[in-house]
């Protein structure tokens, strides 16, 4: 069956296979040819590529490159291997570097990146991080970024700043930034935190003549004057200066000299024991003060008033006066951290505001005198307590040639209610403040009674209030 089928098949298309028998030969040929084409067209390309390519090298050896684009030459098509850079571009071409930087340097043309912007820490550019902050004001030198501050004790360990205390709390007076206690700072009369002066008008509570457990150093301080001027022969004195607790010779601090009475010595306000059914020492209620935070922590300079050793001649007012410019102003400021650059007379002229002088009684008059009338321009703050001989004439005088345009700090006055001075003082504050132009009450000015006489007890109170105010910020 399957045989009938196929012969029926074959004998179905004879034609068609007679016709690929006889056509297979032109196939052959065709292929065949077609295929020369081919190689022929195959060789002929190759040939003209060759020959361009010794053209093209021809052409770009004898071209001068004078034009590029995208580190190619316009003219011949030659890239440039880009053998040199400069500041980020090729030499020879201009083109510009894509930079692949690492550790901030890029390793294509070997340009160093300036890290002109840091975020994070991270130059924005190249990716550098910081190696190691090197901080100043709380801020990183190399890449800006600010210190998280770790504080302790108003210095942060981690980049050394020192807190500026520019805020705090008024109960606690807590830094709101390092937690530090810290102290009041009274600009006409209220601190930025709401408080104001606590002033006394009686003896101090007992709690602020009890020793402090954070007490300041007193030093015992030698010199002489020598002979000349106001001195005939050599004269060696001695006083006393007191540095706060935790002085620090990289801060500046405020100065305020302080002058005894009559018959006293240097040590009258800062050392000596008087008996009032407790021990009063003028020293515990300086330290109790800055401890506390009444009064920013400052340098307090004892000298005496009398030449000699015996405490029984006094100097004249202009001999003293000539003692605090030549002598006691130039030593402390060269000796101790103060606002003045030097103790020389210029850099204490600038640094007048952050300088103050005071006294007690016979040592009012000596602040009067011999620092605000003759040394106006060393003082900007005086406290005067217990004593006032200005005649009419000498503020007169003062405020017309003396006071000038230089500006008055603070001047505090005061007595005891029942001091044979006391209208002396009043008085002379009254005349000062309406003469002078330059002082307010309230403002800059202030005179306070204290309940007592003419002693200790009362000077200490005035102390206390006016140390409060004498440097205002």
């Amino acid at each position: 069956m399957r045989e009938e089928k196929r012969e029926k098949r074959d004998g179905e298309f004879p034609l068609r296979r007679e016709n690929e028998t006889r056509n297979r030969p032109l196939f052959h040929f065709l292929t065949t040819g077609l295929l020369f084409l081919l190689v022929g067209a195959l060789a002929v390309g190759l040939t003209m590529y060759l020959k361009s390519g010794r053209l093209m090298k021809s052409k770009q050896e004898n071209c001068a490159h004078e034009l590029w684009k995208n580190g190619e030459c316009v003219y011949c098509g030659y890239r440039c291997p880009h053998e040199s850079w400069e500041e980020g571009r090729c030499v020879r071409c201009g083109y510009e570097c894509g930079h692949a930087w690492k550790d901030g340097v890029c390793t294509i043309c070997g340009l160093e990146c300036g890290h002109p912007a840091f975020v994070d820490g991270a130059c924005e550019v190249c990716g550098f991080q910081c190696p190691g902050h090197e901080f100043e004001n709380g801020v990183c030198k190399l890449c800006g970024i600010a210190c998280e501050h770790e504080w302790e004790d108003g210095v942060c360990r981690k980049c050394q700043m020192v807190c500026t205390h520019e805020s705090h709390d008024k109960e606690t007076r807590k830094c709101t930034e390092c937690g530090k206690i810290t102290h009041h700072s009274f600009v006409n009369g209220v601190c930025e935190c709401g408080a104001e002066p606590a002033f006394y008008d009686a003896r101090l509570p007992e709690e602020y003549y009890e020793p402090c457990e954070h007490a300041g150093t007193v030093e015992k301080v030698e010199y002489s004057l020598e002979p000349g001027g106001y001195w005939e022969t050599e004269v060696r004195k001695t006083m006393n200066v007191y540095l706060p607790y935790g002085y620090d010779a990289q801060k500046a601090y405020d100065v305020l000299i302080l002058i005894h009475g009559g018959w006293e010595t240097e040590d009258a306000l800062i050392t000596r024991e008087y008996d009032y059914g407790f021990n009063l020492v003028m020293k515990n209620v300086y330290d109790q003060m800055m401890d506390r935070g009444i009064c920013e922590p400052m340098i307090l300079v004892f000298p005496t008033s009398y030449n000699g050793e015996n405490y029984t001649l006094d100097s004249s007012y202009g001999s003293f006066a000539a003692e605090l410019t030549e002598t006691i102003l130039p030593y402390v400021a060269e000796h101790y951290s103060t606002y003045a650059a030097s103790g020389k007379i210029r850099d204490l002229q600038e640094a007048r505001m952050h300088f103050g002088i005071g006294g007690v009684s016979n040592g009012s008059l000596f602040a009067l005198h011999s620092g605000m009338l003759l040394n106006y321009d060393l003082f900007g703050s005086y406290v005067c307590l217990s004593g006032n001989n200005l005649a009419p004439g000498e503020i007169d005088e003062f405020v017309q040639n003396t006071q000038k345009d230089l500006p008055f700090g603070y001047f505090f006055a005061g007595a005891g209610s029942y001091d044979d001075q006391r209208d002396n003082a009043r008085q002379g504050y009254q005349m000062l403040v309406e003469k002078s132009g330059k002082l307010t009450e309230g403002k800059n000015a202030m005179y306070l009674e204290v309940e007592g006489e003419h002693e200790i007890a009362v000077w200490c109170t005035e102390f206390f209030n006016a140390m409060q105010v004498l440097f205002e910020s």
